[in-house]
């Protein structure tokens, strides 16, 4: 677990929606950009973030790209500009940029130490819909550690999420997923109203993303169709004091969110690369972060490096009540409304959160 933990750390930023920046590092001393940029299909989630590549053995900060020119053209030669808050951070207004499904995108970029850089032509394809979900019981392995320091490998209960996707056989296109589970729970605790001595119910939530590699399509096809069967989109823990739920907190609901992204075969191809590297056992010929094929070129040297990527893609969210029977061994999925964006943790006294279920 902890190896997998020090590796997650440099792709983070990769297997999130929001996404904190990938940091490779280099042997070499030259400062080499890093792209980390993202377009949708929905209004304001278009970031584009830019840092120099950090020497190895260096331990400070990313740094981040200042006062450089971004923009996006697409294939009628319109350029946006994005400008830059806060620093090496490019996005547009929500008014300002949308990209649409089927369209053709270029990110361009000059940086302030005159060189410029561009990605290759990007299109943005269709977004998949979820056919059906379901899910079983499991037991995956976990790696616990105790008092001592002492390290073992013990098997836990989980739920799989497994998803059919019934495509049309022109949308040949991968997908990724980002999973977050929110553990409702309810406590107990002293009322907040001024004189009161009775106790009340607290409702409060734990979010927590559960992927542990970048969740990409690619395997499931059937021989004669392009429909993608029994992908598993995610699992889950049911001991809860694994997501650091204190035991004074009685699970009320489980909820998952997921958003569904389309990949283009640039973008696919990359996030395949993170996961070889991800899933590398240290040998000889396992591949390094720096082998990690860009879509982005130097086009003022051609022999200068670029990492990261330019991802363009159409993205869907789905949220669902995840309904386990622990006798039965069954597991029911209610979807509901999409409950946007909140706080990692919380705990609210009397009334229950909006977005509760």
């Amino acid at each position: 677990m902890k190896k997998l933990v020090f590796i997650l750390l440099l792709f983070v930023g990769i297997i999130t929606g929001c996404k904190e920046p990938f940091a490779p590092t280099t042997v070499a001393t030259e400062r080499i950009l890093v792209v980390d940029g993202l377009i949708t299909n929905i209004s304001g989630n278009n970031t584009i973030t830019l840092y120099w590549s950090t020497p190895f053995g260096n331990s400070k900060d990313k740094e981040p790209v200042k006062s450089a020119l971004v923009s996006i053209k697409d294939e009628e030669g319109v350029i946006t500009t994005f400008p830059e808050y806060p620093e090496g951070t490019y996005t547009t207004k929500t008014s300002e940029f949308t990209a649409n499904i089927g369209k053709t995108y270029i990110l361009l970029i000059s940086t302030n130490d005159g060189e410029t850089y561009e990605s290759l032509p990007q299109k943005m394809e269709n977004v998949p819909t979820l056919d059906s979900i379901y899910g079983d019981f499991m037991q995956k392995p976990f790696l616990t550690e105790n008092t001592d320091g002492v390290s073992s490998m013990i098997s836990e209960s989980v739920i799989t999420s497994l998803i059919n996707i019934n495509r049309k056989t022109a949308d040949k296109n991968n997908f990724r997923f980002v999973n977050n589970i929110i553990i409702e729970v309810i406590t107990t605790g002293k009322n907040p109203i001024p004189g009161s001595v009775s106790k009340t119910n607290y409702y409060g939530w734990h979010l927590r993303n559960i992927d542990d590699l970048a969740n990409i399509t690619g395997t499931e096809y059937l021989t004669n169709t392009y429909d993608i069967i029994g992908h598993e989109l995610n699992f889950f823990y049911l001991k809860k004091s694994l997501y650091g739920v204190p035991d004074s907190q009685i699970i009320y609901n489980y909820l998952i969110k997921t958003q569904a992204f389309s990949l283009n075969n640039d973008a696919f191809n990359y996030y395949k690369d993170i996961n070889d590297q991800l899933s590398a056992g240290g040998h000889i010929f396992d591949p390094i972060s720096s082998q990690l094929k860009s879509n982005m070129h130097c086009t003022s040297n051609k022999g200068k490096s670029v990492f990261g990527l330019f991802e363009v893609s159409a993205t869907n969210t789905y949220t669902f009540i995840v309904i386990p029977d622990l006798i039965q061994k069954t597991v029911r999925y209610k979807k509901i409304n999409d409950i946007g964006e909140i706080p990692a943790e919380g705990l609210a006294p009397i009334s229950k959160p909006t977005f509760w279920q």
